[in-house]
């Protein structure tokens, strides 16, 4: 799997942000879009977890189109297996919260050196990658199981047993022949790889620990839980790679692998008014003097980015408009990215496929 491929999930998740938001002539979602009962079925370490509230945002005219340039690629088809399990999408699906595994922890190696009989040590390199195989995602809804059941055993599924729960795979070969389905109760549901879903059932019988125990992403998570169509947080490794997503070329700066190294955090979150989109952006440094040069990196990486989509061919004015409402600050220790977009520039995008593969 290449590294665009594989990290492309967090691409698609900023752009998510930004564009899910867009619901003017929506009421504000209060309600916590993840209560703690779906958040205790997540594994304790992840490097992102992320929800969406869909249970308004599906009624906006761009949804459908929009959907289909940033639908994470381990839930394509998932609608489709949905409908064939009697499940309809559009009314029964509320929120979709969703993980992607933490990186394996390095290792520090120990070496001979020549002609001294010693050892020293060879530290792992500098970059961890999150997980994107360890792709979990928990549907919240009103479901009936019996007749799930009853529907996707007719279908005569290659079904995998554990214990009592079924594991379906939604797609009959390719890449979603590697994604299970399991419905757990009438309110939940579950999307992943057979490892995470098999993790969920032993967090549901407590012999693993979920999410709840983590107590650093879990005081992330309670700051943008209740007020945010959409969210996501991010641990230091998530961070780095979302970062590099959004504004690329930022790593390239001199500095700046010693900075990415020690970022801590990212929270994002995004609202809407009646006319305008807020997305907020909360970087978590190391230090005050980290946060002042991560912003002058992302400073000089957003007016590159700018740049290119005036004088490329073809053009991007849609994208160059939006990036002209962006503002980096440092905050102490924190870099706040932010972003106030009128409505009718972000439908641009939708419609000029901006957020397209």
């Amino acid at each position: 799997m290449t590294v665009k491929s594989q990290y492309q999930i967090f691409s698609k998740y900023l752009q998510l942000a930004l564009l899910f938001a867009v619901v003017a002539c929506v009421p504000p979602v209060r309600a916590d879009c993840a209560d703690n009962r779906i958040i205790a079925l997540f594994p304790k370490d992840v490097s992102e977890f992320a929800c969406a509230n869909l249970d308004e945002v599906r009624l906006q005219p761009w949804f459908a189109d929009f959907k289909g340039q940033v639908l994470p690629r381990e839930l394509y088809g998932l609608d489709q297996f949905l409908i064939s399990a009697g499940i309809d999408p559009a009314s029964q699906v509320k929120q979709v919260a969703w993980s992607i595994g933490a990186p394996a922890l390095a290792v520090i190696a120990l070496v001979p050196v020549a002609h001294s009989g010693s050892l020293t040590k060879i530290a792992p390199p500098l970059e961890s990658s999150p997980d994107s195989d360890q792709f979990l995602a928990v549907i919240a809804g009103q479901f009936d199981t019996d007749s799930i059941e009853s529907a996707l055993e007719a279908r005569k599924l290659a079904s995998i047993h554990n214990g009592e729960q079924v594991l379906y795979p939604i797609a009959n070969g390719g890449y979603g022949a590697e994604i299970y389905f399991m419905a757990i109760d009438s309110d939940t549901v579950a999307v992943g790889r057979r490892p995470m879903l098999q993790n969920l059932i032993a967090i549901r019988q407590g012999s693993a620990e979920s999410l709840l125990v983590n107590q650093k992403l879990l005081s992330l998570i309670n700051q943008v839980n209740d007020d945010a169509t959409i969210y996501g947080v991010f641990n230091g490794a998530g961070t780095r790679q979302a970062i590099r997503q959004l504004v690329p070329g930022a790593g390239q700066f001199t500095d700046s692998s010693k900075i990415f190294t020690e970022i801590r955090s990212l929270v994002v979150s995004a609202k809407a008014s009646s006319s305008t989109v807020a997305v907020r952006f909360e970087i978590a440094t190391d230090t005050p003097q980290d946060s002042v040069m991560l912003s002058q990196i992302l400073q000089a990486s957003v007016l590159v980015r700018k740049y290119l989509a005036k004088e490329s061919s073809p053009s991007d004015p849609a994208l160059a408009a939006v990036l002209d409402h962006l503002s980096v600050t440092p905050n102490n220790s924190l870099v706040d990215v932010s972003i106030d977009v009128p409505n009718d520039q972000l439908r641009d995008l939708i419609l000029a496929r901006a957020f397209g593969s």
